[in-house]
Formats: structure tokens, sequence, C-alpha cells
């Protein structure tokens, strides 16, 4: 027997595929980037083949452009959103709006804010070019804890009243079909189980109250890179209260990331430190490492789909923030992070309408591997060695793996990330499995590896 062995287990029978957020400013004055610049940005973003695209409409900031209202610096931020969009189109990635927030304590602003944003997904999607928008989301992480001082003015209830609200009006305008609603994006709330905020009574309450109109739930999933063990709480937590739920649905992630430590002055996701030294924890191969191990970790619990916050540098609002894998523009263009080709990898082996499989391994061990598979006879296995996820420069020592139950004499595309300490993907010649249907692969300890039968681009990195 192989040190791992695929079996006929289905973890999940669709998974949705790999995603990235797009910052809806980028193309705005707001965020200050040159027009000339964003060509390279759109280059580099279609390189990366997105599978899942998060965007999100705040109606303050783009508000409607149906309404007379509509002031200059909306209209801005409209045109730079509709534009955001479109290049997700391109992209070919399913596309999910999120209504980020707005006016929503009475129910005659629910009403008015629902109806609004019928009215602009009704827009994107017969003359904005979105054809790709597959779903929405009500609200972005309602379960965060409201300014000091106070009320919490986002509740469960209010936020199916809007649910409601907006699949009338969407079913009315034929859009539903299309459209299907994605709920949650809830962060933990709370360590208390029994607090208000808590992700399991906001679960309950969906899995109550709307299990008529949600298609799928989704959460947000952050750790330090000094504790990993934080991430797999989380996804271990989060699929235990949705498997335990009346009304279970496919479960996603719709934002991820690492953060480092935070000095006084440091903005967001912080810093990597080792001794006297430090770099932004967003541009070491620390980061990206720990992205795919949680990405693997993620489709072996059935997680049909995950969405890493942020793709590229924008500006959201005035809190500066940059856990980008594309950065701003600079002397050298858009600077592309090592987290930029671990994703690459990702979306590169393994296509949308797969199934996650499972594969049962041999005693204990520190490699992490997930398999996937389609009816057309496309395989792809992921894999990495976790004892890698602390080593920011190049390994030497290297690590077999031994996967068994694939079909005899099958030939296997071999992609590497970081196998010379750059960040960067290598082709590796293609192996075939022998007459057992066992593949052997070798891979540097802080490497992630794919195994696939996806034909690659010429140009990996």
């Amino acid at each position: 027997m192989a040190d791992f062995e695929l079996t006929s287990k289905v973890l999940a029978p669709g998974f949705a595929g790999w995603g990235v957020q797009f910052n809806q400013h980028v193309y705005a004055a707001y965020t200050g980037f040159a027009e000339e610049h964003l060509h390279e940005l759109d280059e580099k973003v279609l390189a990366l083949h997105p599978q899942l695209v998060r965007i999100f409409y705040n109606e303050r900031q783009q508000g409607d452009p149906a309404d007379p209202a509509q002031t200059a610096a909306q209209k801005d931020k409209w045109d730079s959103f509709v534009r955001t969009l479109r290049l997700a189109q391109r992209a070919g990635a399913a596309i999910n709006v999120t209504w980020q927030s707005g006016p929503k304590s009475t129910p005659a602003e629910r009403e008015r804010s629902m109806a609004r944003f019928a009215g602009v997904l009704d827009r994107l999607v017969t003359s904005g070019g979105a054809e790709n928008l597959r779903w929405v989301t009500i609200q972005n992480e309602p379960n965060c804890p409201p300014p000091r001082g106070k009320p919490k003015d986002t509740t469960p209830e209010r936020l199916a009243d809007m649910y409601h609200r907006l699949d009338g009006r969407l079913s009315a305008s034929g859009l539903r079909e299309q459209i299907r609603f994605m709920g949650g994006d809830l962060l933990e709330g709370s360590r208390d189980r029994n607090s208000p905020l808590h992700h399991s009574r906001w679960f309950e309450h969906m899995s109550e109250h709307l299990a008529d109109l949600i298609d799928a739930y989704s959460v947000h999933i952050y750790w330090h890179y000094f504790d990993t063990a934080r991430f797999e709480h989380r996804l271990r937590d989060v699929r235990r209260i949705v498997d335990g739920l009346r009304n279970p649905r496919p479960l996603y992630v719709t934002e991820f990331g690492t953060r480092g430590r935070r000095p006084k002055g440091v903005i967001e996701p912080g810093e990597y430190r080792t001794g006297s030294t430090s770099a932004p924890i967003g541009q070491t191969n620390i980061a990206a490492f720990q992205h795919a191990w949680f990405q693997i970790r993620a489709a072996q619990l059935g997680y049909a789909g995950t969405v890493k916050w942020d793709c590229f540098a924008g500006k959201y609002d005035r809190t500066p923030q940059a856990f980008f894998t594309i950065g701003p523009p600079g002397p050298e263009g858009w600077p592309v992070f090592p987290t930029y080709y671990a994703l690459k990898l990702f979306m590169l082996s393994v296509k949308p309408g797969w199934q996650i499989r499972g594969l049962t391994r041999r005693g204990g061990t520190t490699k992490q591997l997930a398999a996937f598979s389609s009816s057309a006879g496309g395989l792809a296995i992921l894999g990495l060695d976790s004892r890698g996820s602390t080593a920011n420069g190049r390994s030497t020592v290297r690590v077999p793996y031994e996967i068994g139950g694939l079909p005899p004499g099958l030939p296997l595309r071999l992609v590497i990330w970081n196998k010379g300490g750059r960040g960067r993907l290598a082709g590796e010649a293609t192996i075939t499995t022998d007459a057992r249907g066992t593949a052997h692969v070798a891979a540097p300890l802080h490497s992630v590896f794919a195994l696939t039968t996806e034909e690659l681009p010429a140009e990996l990195s």
C-alpha cells in the first residue's frame, strides 16, 4: 500500500473553484492609480486564471446609476465597479457580488436598499457585461462587534428579511434562476459560544429561516503565521456546525489570509520577523505556503470553494492594508508576490465542476494531500509537507510522496511552487504512474506540488 491511496469517496460533488477578491475601486480616481499602469494589472490578473471572484457593492460609495442624485465621485466609483466586474468576466470566473453595507435599521430602509440592489444586479447582467454573475451575498461580516457605544444594527432577523425582499425582486425580474444566494460571510464573532455574535447562532438562524432561499454558506478565516492551529480549528469548527444543521448547504471560505506581527505604524496584515530583520508578511514564502496549506485542508474537509483576500492593491476606505498578492505599481510595474504563484498553481491544476476525492494515508504524517477528479478523466493531486510552514528560504531537504489508487500508466504533469526558494512555479518532467497505479514525487520541504492531467501554459511564472 502506498503512503496515500485515492479512494472512491466523494468529499464534495461539485468543487466551485479557487478564487480571489477584486477591489472594486482600483480603476477610480479614489484609489489614485494612473490609467497607463492599469493595463499591466489586467494582464497579470488574467494570467492568474481566477475561478471565483468576489466584489463588493456599497451603495453609499457607488450609489445607484438610476438615481439622479448620484454624485460625480459615486459615478466614478460605479464605473470602476463595472469595469472590475468585466475584468472578472474576461477571466472566465464565476462572480459573487457582495452587498457590503448600507441602510438597514428599519423595514423601510431594508426595502429601499434591496430595491436598489436588485436594480443594480439587473443592470449588471443586462448591460454591464457580467453574464457570469452567479452569487449574491448580503452584508459583509454581519456578526462583527458593533462600534464602541453603538447598538448592533445587523441581526439575523434583519438579514433574513433582506434576503426575502431581494428574492422577491429578483424572482419578479427573472434573475433568480441565474443568481444564487450565499449566506454568511461570518467571522467567528466571539470565542464565547453563548454570545449572540457567535457564528453558530447565525448559521442556525439561516438554517431555520432561510432554508428555502440560501444555496450556500460562507465564512471568513484569518490566522497569524505563528499560529496555524488557528485555521485548523476554524475550518473544523465551521464544518462541524454546518454538518449539524437541519438544513446544511455547500460551504465556502469567502475571505482568508495570514497575518504577522504588528508593531506600531505597521499596517495589516503585519510583518514576518526573525531576529533583527522583518518583511511584510504578505510578500513572504511563508504566507504563500500557509495559504496553500489552508486551501488543501479546506478541500480535505469538503469546502466547495475558497476566495483569497486580496488579489491586487487598491483602496477600500481610509484604512490602509496590504493583504494583496499583486502590489501597487512602482518603477518596475506591479510587483507579484509568492502567494500569487501559489494560487496560480491551484488554479491551473484543478477546474471548477470537478469532484473533491477522498484519500487514505498510512500512519501519522505531516504530509497533506488533496485530490480532485472529473467525469471526463481529469485528475489532480495537490500536496505539501506542513513542516515547511515556518521556513522562508530555500530548502535542500526533499520529501518523497507515494500516491496509489490511480489509473496505471497515467501521465501526469508535475509543477512545483518554490522549488528554488524564490516563490515561483517550475514545470517538471511528466510523471507516469506505474503498473500498480502509483505515482512517485519528490519535492523540496518548503514547496507545494501539483500533479495534473490539465494542459499547462508554456510560461508558468
